[in-house]
């Protein structure tokens, strides 16, 4: 029962660092100049299992996720804008290539994994306080 408090956990924490590299991406989405004076690069994170190899139980259940990394994309746009004060010798300033649209359907994605974990550590909970009502008499 443990583990499962563990699996769902770890589930909550990767969708958080998701919905917070996601919400850095869409409040940079205009930033034309950082501290090494680049554009904003979108961040994205990569998942991976959390592996622990004690008994067959956990080979066959796993140990939950984690963020393995995250990853940072050099894509950029280019709008023609030659007022402003980033703008390169031909007028174009780079912004960073974040789509909006695609945010906004991950940032739900990881809303609704995050939902999904805080669930079953709820439904996890509740067991284990029946069984310890059971166990009681």
């Amino acid at each position: 029962m443990y583990s499962l408090l563990d699996i769902s956990g770890s589930g909550m924490t990767a969708h958080k660092e998701w919905m917070e590299s996601i919400s850095n991406n869409l409040a940079n989405i205009n930033t034309t100049r950082t501290k090494d004076g680049s554009p904003y690069k979108r961040q994205s994170v990569v998942f991976e299992g959390k592996e622990k190899f004690d008994d067959v139980m956990n080979q066959e259940l796993g140990d939950g996720i984690q963020v393995s990394k995250v990853v940072q994309d050099n894509n950029t746009r280019l709008v023609y804008d030659p007022d402003h004060p980033d703008a390169n010798k031909e007028g174009y300033v780079s912004y960073p290539d974040i789509n909006m649209t695609s945010e906004m359907t991950d940032l739900l994605m990881a809303q609704r994994g995050y939902e999904a974990n805080a669930t079953v550590l709820s439904a996890s909970k509740k067991v284990m306080e029946k069984e310890y009502d059971i166990g009681k008499v």
